[in-house]
C-alpha cells in the first residue's frame, strides 16, 4: 500500500519510509521542539491502546463510548464474575477502536486494591496483519 505526502510516494520498500511517524507516542511528551514521535507500529499501538484503556467511558466529549469501565469495577467486590467483567470492558474497547488487535491475554494484579485504590493490568495483544505480539501494562486509579 502506498500513501501519498505531498507529491512523495512512500512505500513499504523505500528506506525514507521510515523517515515519517506513525504519530505522536503516549504518553505525550516534549521532546525539543516537538512531540515524541512513534515511528514503528507496535509502539503506536501501545500509546493507542494505553489511551484507551486508560479513559473512563464518558470521559471523552463528543464520544461516551471511548474507553473502559476499569475505573467503575475498581472498587467492586471480589467475584467470580468480576474477572469478566473486566475482560468484557477491555475487549469491547480494544474490538471497537483498536480493531487490527486482538487481546490474548489479561493479567490483573489487584495488588490489595481495596487498601489502596490501585489495580495493576497486564493485558497481551497480537496484530491482526503479522500476528506479532505485543504486551502494555497500566494502573488504574481511583
Amino acid at each position: 500500500m502506498a500513501v501519498i505526502i505531498g507529491q512523495y510516494v512512500v512505500t513499504g520498500n523505500n528506506k525514507q519510509v521510515a523517515d515519517y511517524a506513525y504519530g505522536v507516542k503516549y504518553p505525550i511528551a516534549m521532546t525539543g521542539q516537538t512531540f515524541a514521535l512513534a515511528y514503528d507500529n507496535i509502539t503506536r499501538l501501545k500509546g493507542n491502546l494505553k489511551n484507551l484503556l486508560s479513559t473512563v467511558q464518558g470521559e471523552r466529549p463528543m464520544q461516551p463510548l471511548f474507553g473502559t469501565s476499569l475505573q467503575k469495577l475498581l472498587f467492586e467486590q471480589d467475584t467470580p464474575e468480576l474477572s469478566e467483567k473486566i475482560y468484557e470492558s477491555i475487549q469491547t474497547a480494544v474490538s471497537r477502536y483498536v480493531p487490527n488487535v486482538t487481546v490474548d491475554e489479561i493479567v490483573i494484579n489487584d495488588g490489595g486494591r481495596a487498601d489502596n485504590g490501585i489495580m495493576n493490568v497486564d493485558v497481551t495483544f497480537r496484530t491482526t496483519d503479522d500476528k506479532e505480539t505485543f504486551g502494555v501494562n497500566f494502573k488504574v486509579q481511583a
